[in-house]
């Protein structure tokens, strides 16, 4: 995905949810790809809207991170939101963000391709996130 920046969430450190979450929820994703690098984020939590993509891998927490978390960085203004769907291998894919709801979700199967709605044309196969190499 040649657009935005990749940032190391190993630590999983928090960004920043909507103003109406964050006195109970400071979200940890397990991976989001920034617009832009800037400074300032070593010293403050990044914001949704600041994302290109956030992803959450779940393998017990299925119901949590398509639910819950969904809302959650939808609110907090993530364009885009992934869900490695372990057990099923697949990618639910949330966009087309509008007051704070993604109006369209799509499901891509291992056999499929999956790519950044700003980057149509960087894919990388579904398979290739389970280890799969074809």
């Amino acid at each position: 995905m040649a657009h935005g920046n990749f940032r190391d969430q190993s630590a999983e450190p928090p960004i920043e949810a909507a103003p109406n979450d964050r006195e109970f929820s400071l979200p940890e994703p397990d991976l989001c790809v920034l617009a832009d690098a800037r400074p300032e984020y070593l010293t403050r939590l990044v914001r949704c809207a600041q994302t290109l993509l956030i992803v959450e891998v779940a393998d017990t927490s299925l119901r949590h991170d398509t639910v819950t978390k969904r809302d959650l960085y939808a609110r907090a203004g993530a364009p885009e939101y992934w869900v490695v769907n372990i057990p099923n291998r697949e990618v639910i894919v949330y966009r087309d963000l509008s007051r704070g709801r993604y109006r369209q979700v799509t499901t891509f199967p291992a056999g499929d391709t999956v790519s950044l709605e700003c980057a149509p044309d960087n894919s990388l196969p579904v398979a290739s996130i389970f280890g799969d190499v074809q």
